[in-house]
């Protein structure tokens, strides 16, 4: 049952409902997220290795393999979901209606967790093999960039971050999910803030853009870091994460009658996740005190 509605009775003469702050909408399904609609339970990412060339020594010289590998990732799909109640009785005593916002408050809410899906499988084990029955393969140490306590983001791990995409030769359309203590981290430094360095105003907007390579997402919804106050910001390369998401994000507003005929908000939503490729996801573990 939703609490707190008796603070908006008839006697505040609340006229509107105020949604205190949250992230409203996902933020990260379209920064270079691979997603896939449709209905399964599990989703298979098929990956192919690439092979080198060798000098043909002769003009009938055999049809050479060069062996190529294909190998899998899976997402499996999980379901998820969120609901409220109003009461007649309570709804009748107030000036305002507040199931519209209740309504929005469960597409926030949907929101929300597809960033903590994406997030938590970008920096987790993903899994492979046919249903994902093989070996997990576990994020690769040396992608880890800043580790453990009093980390900072820094423009050296920027560096860092950028030159290991490069070296693994993947897409050039970058995307970095930083929280607002590694955004500030960023501000402090002069090639960031400086119209100079960087096409957007950062000092004036108090915000990145793009940055060395990078698009920039803020966001709170990242995994927390291998000790207490910090968190793992996360970068990859367009298409190195994995979306399973089937056509079954549902929501409805009902009366129910076994509950008096109270208003059931009901939404739920199904989807999975997996980091596709290693050497295309970075991370940055740093110390999230002010």
């Amino acid at each position: 049952m939703a609490t707190g509605i008796q603070d908006a009775l008839v006697q505040e003469f609340e006229r509107n409902v105020y949604h205190l702050g949250q992230q409203k909408e996902s933020r990260l399904l379209n920064a270079g997220i691979r997603v896939k609609y449709e209905t399964a339970e599990k989703f298979t990412f098929n990956r192919l290795t690439g092979a080198e060339m060798v000098a043909k020594a002769s003009p009938t010289q055999a049809t050479p393999t060069s062996g190529v590998v294909h190998s899998t990732r899976v997402a499996t799909a999980t379901p998820y979901h969120w609901g409220e109640v109003y009461g007649r009785d309570s709804i009748v005593r107030m000036l305002i209606d507040p199931q519209s916002e209740a309504v929005k408050a469960g597409a926030y809410a949907m929101g929300r967790q597809i960033d903590t899906i994406i997030t938590a499988a970008a920096n987790g084990s993903a899994a492979t093999g046919q249903h994902g029955a093989g070996a997990a393969a576990t994020f690769t140490a040396g992608n880890r960039i800043l580790t453990g306590a009093g980390q900072a983001m820094t423009l050296t791990a920027l560096r860092a971050a950028k030159a290991k995409l490069d070296q693994a030769e993947v897409s050039d359309k970058r995307y970095i999910a930083i929280n607002a203590k590694a955004l500030s981290d960023l501000l402090k430094i002069t090639e960031v803030a400086s119209a100079d360095y960087n096409t957007v105003r950062a000092l004036v907007q108090g915000d990145i853009d793009t940055f060395m390579g990078f698009k920039f997402i803020r966001t709170e919804r990242l995994p927390a870091g291998g000790g207490a106050g910090r968190v793992i910001c996360l970068g990859w390369a367009e298409g190195a994460i994995g979306v399973g998401l089937p056509d079954s994000r549902f929501a409805r507003v009902a009366e129910d009658p076994t509950i008096s005929f109270s208003t059931r908000i009901y939404y739920e939503m199904t989807m999975g996740a997996v980091r596709i490729e290693e050497a295309a996801v970075v991370s940055f573990e740093i110390d999230d005190a002010a």
